[in-house]
């Protein structure tokens, strides 16, 4: 699972005050893909996700090193969300994996 972020980490990325400062980066934790492949920056927007088969998908990767964020979150008046609706019948979870293409994995935090 990996190391809980800091409290300070999750209130920015959240309502709290978005700058963390030098003093208190955020070390990334993995890199996005959509389920085309395609690199989706930290800094983007949903609509940069593809949808594949008509849904948004995301693919966590490791980070391949420590890079910090001083700014918790880009778009200051947008609090993140996320729900969890269902689990995956092992048949459905089959039929997503069977369809992601491999990440191209050629972004600048790849190296």
């Amino acid at each position: 699972m990996g190391d809980r972020p800091a409290r300070s980490w999750v209130e920015a990325a959240t309502g709290g005050d978005p700058h963390l400062g030098p003093d208190d980066p955020a070390i990334r934790r993995f890199r996005l893909f959509d389920g085309k492949g395609t690199y989706i920056s930290p800094e983007g927007v949903p609509a940069d996700i593809e949808p594949l088969d008509g849904t948004r998908v995301l693919i966590l990767h490791p980070p391949n090193g420590n890079y910090a964020l001083s700014l918790g979150r880009v778009f200051e008046h947008m609090t993140p969300a996320l729900r969890l609706d269902r689990i995956l019948e092992p048949a459905e979870t089959e039929y997503w994996l069977a369809r992601l293409a491999p990440a191209d994995e050629n972004d600048l935090m790849a190296e």
